[in-house]
């Protein structure tokens, strides 16, 4: 069935949201910027349920990029075993944190152009981030999310797969309207998120 649009699919994920999220650490506590992107970054390849279990310790003791640099590379890696990739992980995030404050001043960018740049971080993480770090109307666009939104809105102009999607007109234009209508733009996201992955 075809919604009217993308503004009543946005107000009809928030509401599901609400009704029925889930509720992980992310969700539930006020995080800075930079621990968004660092769940954002975790959350790649890994369900979402071991980063709750596993990844809460190092986010946590992560508010800023130097906060990062300022555990040892060794606890790093400890904390990230459990999640797979641990070895890639560490290497990138250190990465990542050493960019933002020898480039950014310790802050995250709030574009998707800069956060693109930044190593390991695709489009999915970046749109993510600026969602639901700065409440900036970019949809978390993944397999799942891009199949239910054809589904419910039939043929879309933008595609998961492409590496720059945030930064595509026709992705700005349908997220900026998905959100348009909605009271919170991050629980329209965890929304779509959670949404999209119900099994029918």
């Amino acid at each position: 069935m075809i919604c009217q649009g993308p503004e009543d699919l946005g107000v009809l994920c928030e509401q599901y949201y609400l009704a029925y999220g889930r509720r992980f650490f992310w969700r539930i506590q006020a995080l800075t910027p930079f621990q968004v992107l660092v769940v954002e970054f975790l959350l790649w390849k890994t369900r979402a349920e071991n980063v709750e279990k596993y990844g809460k310790q190092l986010v946590m003791n992560s508010s800023t990029p130097q906060d990062l640099l300022d555990i040892p590379p060794g606890v790093i890696k400890s904390n990230l075993k459990p999640l797979g990739l641990y070895n890639r992980r560490t290497r990138l995030l250190i990465k990542i944190a050493t960019i933002l404050v020898e480039k950014y001043g310790g802050k995250v960018p709030r574009d998707a152009s800069s956060l693109l740049s930044l190593p390991g971080v695709g489009p999915y993480v970046a749109s993510a981030t600026l969602l639901f770090a700065y409440g900036e109307p970019f949809l978390p666009l993944d397999k799942d999310v891009e199949r239910y939104l054809t589904e419910h809105c039939g043929h879309l102009e933008f595609s998961a797969s492409d590496r720059r999607y945030p930064l595509n007109k026709s992705y700005l234009d349908f997220s900026r309207k998905f959100f348009s209508k909605v009271k919170n733009p991050r629980y329209a996201g965890w929304g779509i998120l959670d949404k999209s992955k119900v099994k029918k």
